[in-house]
């Protein structure tokens, strides 16, 4: 079966984006959702060919190992040094993360890994941006933690989606990419009550789970 770069990566940034909510609602814990089997997919982009036992990947895309996503995302995040909870994380996660760059290594439990690796890193950016003053943070200078969603400005949360993409991506958000997190927050809100929509938590949940989307989409974890 062979798809293209491009739906591949919508198929899977929006997969993540809504299994984000699970990750923002569980502490960063196993997501509650079940990815489709990507087991079978052999050579999604049609440019991995065997040439007897020796596996060439002739496509100019290649997926970060294990540690290299782990340290990638704490670099793109800002974060120095990783948290216990971060550490303990990586330790459950590693062994379902690519070991080499193939891309027909992509499966499941390789995207749940990422999802809920990322949930964690992202837990940990927001306890440091929340801690400063609000000139002081990198991503979310114009959100109120102390605010519910329903307070939350629009541009707010568009500013903090390019601040992310520019770090996490090393590019602006594309039109598409940028409709699906709009389209996301829509979601996320709608899963509230209005009581639940003033209270702080929402908007830190808001963006826990907008953060994991984006940090463990596709750009995130190949070169």
């Amino acid at each position: 079966m062979s798809l293209s770069k491009g739906f591949l990566k919508t198929f899977v940034f929006c997969g993540l984006a809504a299994a984000a909510i699970a990750v923002a609602f569980t502490n960063c814990g196993r997501p509650s959702w079940s990815a489709a089997d990507y087991s079978s997919l052999h050579d999604p982009f049609g440019g991995l060919s065997n040439i007897g036992t020796k596996r060439v990947n002739t496509t100019p895309y290649a997926l970060l190992n294990s540690e290299q996503v782990y340290k990638s995302m704490l670099n793109v995040t800002g974060q120095a040094a990783p948290t216990n909870a971060q550490i303990t994380e990586y330790g459950r996660r590693s062994g379902a993360l690519a070991a080499s760059g193939e891309l027909d290594l992509i499966n499941s439990p390789m995207l749940i890994g990422i999802s809920s690796l990322a949930g964690e890193v992202c837990n940990g950016l927001l306890a440091k941006e929340i801690a400063l003053a609000a000139d002081q943070r990198q991503f979310f200078p114009g959100v109120n933690f102390a605010q519910g969603i329903g307070a939350l400005p629009a541009a707010s949360f568009d500013d903090s989606v390019h601040r992310m993409a520019r770090s996490f991506w090393g590019r602006d958000e594309k039109p598409e990419e940028s409709a699906a997190l709009v389209a996301f927050r829509a979601d996320f809100l709608s899963t509230l009550t209005a009581q639940q929509q003033t209270q702080s938590a929402s908007t830190r949940n808001l963006f826990l789970g907008t953060c994991a989307g984006m940090l463990a989409s596709f750009d995130a974890y190949t070169y």
